[in-house]
Formats: C-alpha cells, structure tokens, sequence
C-alpha cells in the first residue's frame, strides 16, 4: 500500500478524469485520506468529478477547458492555450460562451490557427455547432451520441447550457473496454 502522501501527488499530476478514475476504487476512507492531502483547488476539482455518479458524463468527462467570451480576440484564445501546454491531450477546441456563461460554439484549434489574429472569437461562431451532452446523461447515451457525432468529443454542459466538461475519444473507447469487460454491451 502507498503512503497517502504519494497517492495524493501521484493523483495530483494526473489528469482529471483519470484521478477520479482512480480514486473511485479506492475505499471511501483511504479516498477522503488522500484528497485531504491535495490542495485545495486539485482536491475540489476532483471531488466536482466524484460527486457525480459513476454511469454519468459527468463522472467520464475532463474538466479541462479552454473557456472564453464572444468578444475576446483570436490572439488572447492562442495566448490563453499556452497556459494549457500540460493539459495539451485534453484540448481540441476553444470553447466560446456568452456573457452568462452558456456555450454558444466550440472552436477547433485548426480554424483558430487559421483566423486572423485581430478578429474576435465571436466571428468564428457557427456551424457546425458542438455536440453536447447533459452532464447527468447515462453513459450509454454518450456513447450513442458520440457515435452518431463523429467527433473528436463532447462538450458537457449543466442545466443551465454552461460547460462543464468534455468528453474526448479516449474517455469513449475506455467505458466500452469496461462494458465489454463487464459483457453488457454486444458487438
């Protein structure tokens, strides 16, 4: 068994979605020893992830995010990546919200390259619009709309239509590995 210390660092690194993972198998006691460990922001963060249950989007997506208001320039969204390098595999898009918070579009990183770097995010708005799922949706129902999306993820978004999250390809394939290992799904 590890010292808690070194599980909470260990899990302190890792992304997001793969801590909560992680910490899900552990035992109630030995989970609230280690995030108790963690500071403050990484220890809420994941347990934002862990309080939702564990056959939800919520409980799959990662929350790391590139979120920024209609009227930012195309040059702040590429400065604001760079201080996502670490979470690099997290990120395929920008996401654009409204001055309430609501999701309004999600940027690919390619046509954000591509604009002009004086224009306004809000310029790049429209279609095709993300692809979302309620962060209280049963897997089963991410899994279909992800298929019938053919993208790269899914932007979770709460009641409100506000991002919380998403879901990239790699979350996807790994709750299918755990469904064809548990045999509830036929191929």
């Amino acid at each position: 068994e590890m010292p808690r210390e070194q599980a909470a660092t260990l899990l302190a690194a890792m992304a997001p979605d793969e801590a909560s993972e992680a910490l899900r198998e552990m035992d109630e006691e030995d989970r609230d020893e280690v995030l108790e460990e963690m500071g403050h922001l990484v220890r809420n963060e994941l347990a934002m992830l862990l309080a939702y249950d564990e056959d939800t989007a919520g409980s799959m997506m990662t929350s790391v995010m590139v979120v920024v208001s209609l009227n930012t320039t195309v040059e702040q969204a590429i400065a604001k990546l760079g201080s996502f390098v670490e979470d690099r595999g997290d990120i395929d898009g920008v996401l654009i919200v409204d001055d309430s918070g609501r999701l309004i579009d999600d940027v690919s990183l390619f046509e954000l390259l591509l604009a002009d770097r004086s224009a306004t995010v809000g310029s790049l708005t429209g279609a095709p619009f993300p692809v979302t799922v309620h962060d209280r949706s049963h897997i089963d129902d991410v899994l279909d709309r992800f298929v019938d999306s053919r993208g790269t993820s899914l932007v979770v978004i709460d009641d409100e239509s506000r991002p919380v999250g998403r879901i990239l390809a790699d979350d996807v394939i790994d709750a299918l590995l755990e469904d064809h290992r548990l045999g509830r799904r036929s191929s």
